[in-house]
């Protein structure tokens, strides 16, 4: 009861506040315009463009709100210290290879759902050169058959096609689409994870997660994520957002800056099509990247690099307290 007493639960309130309204608003306007489906394979090109830049900063506009009525000096300063993109080429690798270790883990996963157990909502992962050709095809009609030469010829098989994915994933989470999910960061896995510090990590990263998951719903509504699914996806969105923040508060606490989740966070978010491709069939709630087989995935790796990343972990708090 008296962590419970420490945590400034109306500020905390009102963040969640602001961003769920935000959402609420963005979702509306959407829906005001005739947008009322956000299912990504057959939304407008424009859609995630507009989620990227006016929905993922949202929590950082909150927090600097907060950060500036009680007159707090906030993180970004300590972010942003004297030569901080010294940082940047390591993160760039620890990025790279837990990006790497996704992507084996849910094609993997999906391989032994789909292809070995033959559970067909699971989909199954393609591997041929054709197959994939003939899956990209489903998704841009072409009936010009030099159009079909040519996407023929730049497309390799699965492993390939991964290898580019995953290299075009990485160079968007270390550029644009990691600066805009540092906004993500900055108000979920900073200011919110540092106000419910006093609940300890467990607690106050399961409430950072409900909350994140819960700031989507407006959008989920509408099929982001898990089209066709609006209140079944709510759920589901709080299931992937639960474990995925566990994973991206303990990547800040281990490199020590936000930029870390920051840009795991803005290469992740370009998994989304790269499974379009790789998988046919699946159903929403079960296929990869944020399906059943997601959400079990990111918890089994969460829970590893969890328990890989505490030795390094005590050592640095145990050199701090001798400092």
């Amino acid at each position: 009861m008296t962590k419970l007493r420490q945590v400034r639960w109306g500020r905390v309130a009102l963040f969640f506040a602001m961003t769920f309204g935000w959402a609420l608003l963005l979702a509306g306007g959407l829906y005001a315009i005739g947008q009322r489906s956000l299912d990504e394979p057959s939304a407008p090109g424009w859609i995630p463009v507009l989620l990227t830049v006016l929905f993922l900063p949202a929590p950082l506009v909150a927090a600097r709100i907060l950060e500036r009525r009680s007159g707090e000096e906030g993180l970004l300063r300590a972010e942003f210290g004297p030569q901080w993109w010294r940082q940047w080429l390591s993160l760039v690798g620890v990025t790279a290879l837990g990006l790497i270790v996704l992507v084996l883990g849910l094609v993997g996963a999906t391989w032994l759902a789909g292809n070995v157990l033959g559970l067909p909502d699971a989909g199954t992962v393609l591997f041929s050169q054709p197959d994939l050709v003939a899956n990209l095809l489903t998704r841009q009609p072409a009936t010009d058959a030099s159009a079909v030469a040519a996407l023929s010829a730049v497309t390799p098989g699965l492993w390939g096609y991964l290898a580019v994915a995953v290299a075009a994933c990485l160079l968007a989470g270390a550029t644009v689409n990691g600066l805009f999910a540092f906004g993500a960061e900055y108000g979920w896995r900073g200011w919110l994870a540092d106000e419910l510090s006093p609940l300890g990590s467990f607690w106050a990263n399961l409430v950072v997660g409900i909350l994140a998951g819960l700031s989507a719903a407006p959008l989920v509504l509408l099929g982001h994520g898990y089209p066709g699914y609006p209140v079944l996806g709510v759920g589901f969105m709080l299931a992937w957002s639960v474990p995925t923040s566990f994973l991206l508060w303990r990547l800040r606490q281990w490199r020590g800056t936000l930029l870390a989740p920051a840009m795991l966070h803005g290469a992740v978010n370009g998994l989304v099509g790269v499974f379009w491709v790789v998988l046919a069939g699946g159903h929403p709630l079960l296929a990869a990247p944020m399906g059943l087989v997601g959400i079990a995935v990111i918890t089994v790796l969460t829970g590893i690099f969890w328990l890989a990343t505490a030795p390094s972990i005590r050592a640095a708090r145990a050199a701090a307290d001798l400092a």
